[in-house]
């Protein structure tokens, strides 16, 4: 945690702040994140197959669902289209890799990953997300 800048207790006038690579690539690298992210992507997923009949409406659900969960606010438009695109990419990513390649190796104890590249795209988008400045920054 020591990437996260801890808070000093012989700072207590004024707390130092910084943004650095190492705080992304600690957030996307963490086992925890990467299972909690599987998780929360399958939970979304159940949850918006019951409560959107219209199939085409689900991905946007997805969407706004996992920014209203994670950052506590929708997504732009910009965001949006932008998420989207990337869920398009990762199915088209997914869908190109051999199927054993795509399991890859988990560990006795941990969340698989998703053998559908759909799903696999929503979990890797839920990943991102908990990335995000939004996120990782207490304001």
């Amino acid at each position: 945690m020591s990437v996260f800048d801890p808070p000093n207790p012989c700072d207590c006038y004024r707390r130092g702040e910084s943004v650095v690579p190492q705080q992304a690539l600690a957030m996307t690298n963490s086992q925890f994140v990467v299972q909690q992210s599987r998780l929360l992507a399958r939970k979304m997923w159940q949850e918006i197959q019951r409560q959107e009949p219209e199939e085409h409406l689900r991905e946007g659900a997805f969407i706004s669902t996992a920014f209203a969960r994670i950052l506590s606010r929708y997504p732009n438009s910009r965001e949006q289209v932008v998420c989207r695109e990337f869920l398009q990419d990762q199915v088209q990513l997914f869908q190109q890799t051999d199927a054993e390649q795509l399991a890859g190796k988990t560990p006795v104890g941990s969340v698989a990953p998703s053998a559908d590249p759909h799903m696999r795209a929503r979990e890797s988008l839920v990943g991102a997300i908990y990335s995000h400045n939004d996120f990782v920054t207490i304001r």
